[in-house]
Parts: structure tokens; sequence; C-alpha cells
């Protein structure tokens, strides 16, 4: 949020053939990935703005021409990833109008927690996606959706009320959180973001399915009941 660096990626489907690239696939996961990215966030501890500067270098790294290669791997820059004990990341889908808002949201909350003195150095990244009408707890059901994902990467200890007043800042605009990242869903969030009707079909197929609650757990009693 601090930075003017913006980095993108564009992805196509494609029939062509998947080309690996020994030549650039070795440097990418050795220096981008095993190096730099360990580099930068174990040096925010002691040294915040060497590790700032760090960031920014990874990102830089990051950058790749034109390839074809398997979504799996396309579709996720960090092949080596981070260790979560340097980061927690969450991510919210919101209608695409209600975009610029968010972000205007999130930029305001991070810069009051660095004027009082944090130092909270984060990654923030986008997407966008069509709405959805079959997949009924999807993040872009029945709405065109922007996704905005954060990653704090340092050793801020405030996080959990960080993102607790970041959701109380987006209330009015359904942020839905991605369901395998963290975030502070139970039963009555669920119903508000997604509605009662479909809270209730999810509840009626549980019974059907699992009436026995065999493949139920904290997190599913949590958010469904």
């Amino acid at each position: 949020p601090t930075s003017d660096m913006v980095l993108n990626f564009f992805w196509n489907k494609t029939n062509n053939i998947t080309k690996r690239r020994f030549i650039y696939d070795v440097p990418e996961s050795i220096v981008t990935n095993a190096f730099l990215s360990r580099a930068a966030v174990r040096s925010l501890k002691y040294a915040p703005q060497v590790g700032s500067r760090l960031i920014e270098l990874w990102l830089f790294g990051m950058q790749k021409d034109s390839h074809n290669q398997y979504s799996y791997l396309s579709l996720s820059p960090l092949k080596d990833p981070i260790s979560v004990e340097y980061y927690i990341e969450v991510e919210f889908g919101v209608h695409i109008d209600d975009f610029k808002i968010a972000i205007d949201k999130f930029k305001e909350l991070y810069n009051s927690y660095e004027n009082q003195g944090y130092n909270l150095t984060a990654l923030l990244t986008c997407r966008f996606s069509p709405g959805f009408d079959k997949s009924s707890l999807s993040m872009s059901y029945k709405r065109d959706t922007a996704y905005i994902t954060i990653n704090i990467i340092n050793y801020f200890d405030e996080y959990l009320e960080f993102f607790n007043k970041l959701e109380q800042m987006l209330e009015p605009y359904l942020p839905r959180p991605h369901w395998g990242k963290f975030h502070l869903l139970n039963k009555e969030k669920v119903c508000d973001l997604y509605g009662q009707e479909i809270f209730d079909k999810f509840n009626d197929l549980r019974d059907k399915l699992d009436p026995n609650r065999m493949f139920s757990n904290d997190f599913i009693e949590r958010c469904f009941g």
C-alpha cells in the first residue's frame, strides 16, 4: 500500500503445448522464491525499511514474460510458499462497483495504524471475476466480484484487531470472505452475506447427506450451526 509499484498478471486459456524452461525456472525457484522472499520477511522484524525494499525487489523478480503453463503452476507465482509463521492472509469479495471504496477503506485503516507507529507491512492483491449462479456459497455468487487479498507479512501482533476493524468498515458492502483463509464468519454473518434461503438449503443438504454429522467440525458448526 505504501509503494507505487503494481505487478500485473494476465491469464488466458490456450490449447498450446506447455513448456518448462529450465534456465528460467531454476533462478526463479532458488533466487526469487527461496532466497529473496525469506530474506524479505525475516528482515522485517529487525530492519523494516530493508525488508520493505527487499519485498519490492522480490515482486520485481516475479515478473514473467509470456509463457504456456498449467494453471496450478502459473496461477501461483510463489512456487515455494513462505511459511505461515511469517504472514497471515485474508481475502474479501465485494461487488465490483464497490472495489474502489473497499480499497480506500483498507488504506484508511492501514494508514491509521502506520500513524500510531506500527510497522505494518502488507501485500495487496486484487483480481476480478464475473458472477456465478450455480455455486451458491461462492464469493461471486450472483454478483460480479472484485477480490481483495491482504497479506500481513511481518510480526504484527494486532492482526486480529486489524481485521476485525476492516470487516466492520466493509460491512455495508457485504464483503464475502474466502472460505479457506483467515476470516471471522459465524452463522449470523453467513446469513447476512448469502441470504437465509441459501443458508437453509445448505443445512437441508447436511441433514440429508450427513444426518449424524460425521463430517462436521467446529468450523462448520460455527458457520452453519
